[in-house]
């Protein structure tokens, strides 16, 4: 019963950190990576390394601090 207890607990533990997890990026689009369907991964859209390789990179509407 106990080790029940202990299972439920850490699986509602877990579930409430992925729901801050996702909630620290309200309003915050990623510019390189996009959520997957299963909403639990995110996929490399493309263009990070790309723009870093030019001479003059544009890191605009980033922001950092």
């Amino acid at each position: 019963m106990v080790d029940r207890a202990d299972q439920v607990k850490l699986t509602l533990e877990e579930n409430q950190r992925n729901r801050r997890k996702l909630d620290q990026f309200d309003g915050v689009l990623p510019v390189w990576f996009q959520l997957d369907q299963d909403d639990k991964s995110w996929i490399y859209k493309g263009g990070y390394f790309e723009n870093r390789a030019t001479e003059n990179p544009e890191w605009k509407d980033l922001d950092l601090f």
